[in-house]
């Protein structure tokens, strides 16, 4: 019996296992992600320190309304924000990464 292209449901998974292919063959990108896993997931000083970023630059306000230089503050803000969301995103995919592959070791 022949398949019907129009009512074959959609493999919404083969793009992401296509992503996750293709940064296998990107090491520098992997080896941040298991550095930052490293730093901030299973060091307990570095577990501390990213609540203490998260808490003071990622959950606090980057400006005050009534500054003058307002929207330069915000956009600074902005700046420094996303760069710590994407160490803990590293952070992320490297869990995912682990959980992915089966392994209870982390430095894998």
């Amino acid at each position: 019996m022949e398949k019907n292209p129009l009512i074959e449901p959609e493999n919404y998974f083969e793009g992401y296992a296509e992503s996750a292919a293709q940064l296998k063959n990107q090491p520098e990108v992997v080896e941040l992600d298991k550095l930052c896993y490293e730093v901030f997931e299973n060091y307990e000083p570095g577990k501390k320190l990213m609540e203490v970023l998260i808490n003071r630059f990622l959950l606090a306000p980057s400006s005050t309304p009534g500054s003058s230089t307002f929207d330069n503050e915000v956009k600074f803000g902005e700046g420094l924000r996303y760069a710590f969301l994407l160490l803990r995103n590293c952070v992320k995919s490297h869990k995912q990464r682990i959980v992915a592959q089966g392994n209870t070791d982390a430095r894998r």
